[in-house]
């Protein structure tokens, strides 16, 4: 039996929320073309301080004569969402921890809701003598603070953690989480990131992901959204190549994102670049022939953080400190060479 996963969808009205919904519509569809017929949505399934959920339970109305069911863990942005909240037989709501096991499924799932004040390890403590090492599945929203990167920039501190030590004790097959939307990977630990990007600063193609019960394979399915974002952050440096450098940048930059033309002509785009150049002016027009095929360009280009550098002796010892650095053997835990460079840059010609 596989069953299907998302989170921090955070929905308001209808009106309000079209590419929200046009995104679910899309998870659906592909659902039922896979024959998975369970989505969990694990926390923050509608927006901060919006308590009118009669257009999700008619949405959701719609897909219970194909047996679609909504499993809806609270986050912390909707916490007061009850097992009462809902009166379509379709919606399950697990306003406390429940551990469920699926028909058809070897692995059953810890259902764990977001309780402010708490660790998800305190939740799932109760629950230990029925949890096999390794024989069940965490669906929850909360941190996770085994990574060093904060992973929620737009809500800082710490919601409902969980850590490394509780994964040692309780020792799940599969964690399946959400309140991050990026997407993120680590083990067997998993955030599917929101559905659609809430701003221009949740960049990239959106997913969801399916989760087999029988045997713990997890797949990664892409969500068809209404727009993608992307931000990119280029530099720039002072040498004989820079028209070439910044082109081959913007060129790898652009195939990485590997779009297809129909997802190009709804890319928004923000960009910004940094470092130093010996002229701004063509430097822009590098930047806008190189986006020239993607045509909505959020803003114009942000060049605030590129500075001149039109000193011959400063650029000839610039030059010489960037070959060097680019010929180090970096260590993956120090700093990407391009902020060394930047860095490096700043003492040469300050600014």
């Amino acid at each position: 039996m596989k069953i299907a996963f998302t989170a921090d969808v955070h929905l308001r009205t209808a009106a309000e929320s079209i590419d929200k919904y046009n995104a679910l519509k899309d998870i659906l569809q592909k659902m039922i073309d896979t024959e998975i017929n369970i989505l969990v949505i694990a926390g923050d399934l509608f927006d901060k301080q919006f308590t009118s959920y009669e257009e999700f339970e008619n949405f959701c109305r719609g897909y219970q004569n194909i047996g679609i069911e909504f499993h809806i863990i609270p986050g912390n942005h909707d916490p007061g969402l009850k097992s009462g909240s809902f009166a379509a037989d379709n919606i399950i709501v697990y306003d406390k921890t429940k551990l469920v096991n699926f028909e058809d499924s070897r692995l059953p799932v810890l259902f764990v809701p977001y309780r402010e004040g708490k660790t998800i390890g305190e939740e799932i403590a109760p629950c230990k003598k029925n949890l096999e090492p390794d024989g069940w599945i965490l669906a929850a929203h909360g941190d996770w603070l085994g990574s060093s990167i904060e992973p929620n920039p737009i809500e800082p501190g710490t919601y409902m953690p969980l850590t490394k030590k509780d994964l040692l004790i309780y020792k799940p097959a599969r964690v399946v989480l959400g309140h991050i939307h990026k997407p993120l990977d680590t083990n067997n630990l998993h955030y599917s990131g929101s559905p659609v990007g809430l701003d221009i600063n949740e960049t990239g193609k959106r997913r969801y992901l399916s989760l087999d019960l029988r045997n713990n394979n997890l797949e990664t399915r892409t969500v068809n959204t209404d727009v993608l974002y992307f931000n990119p952050i280029l530099h720039i440096y002072p040498m004989e190549i820079e028209k070439t450098y910044l082109e081959d940048q913007i060129s790898g930059t652009i195939d990485g994102w590997d779009l297809t033309e129909e997802e190009i002509k709804k890319t928004k785009i923000r960009i910004k670049i940094s470092g130093y150049t010996s002229d701004k002016k063509a430097l822009n027009v590098v930047i806008e022939n190189s986006f020239k095929k993607f045509n909505n360009i959020d803003t114009k280009i942000d060049l605030s953080g590129v500075y001149l550098a039109d000193n011959y002796e400063l650029n000839e010892i610039s030059k010489k400190v960037i070959n060097h650095i680019e010929n180090l053997d970096l260590d993956k835990n120090l700093p990407v060479k391009d902020e060394i460079i930047l860095s490096a840059l700043k003492t040469i010609y300050g600014g």
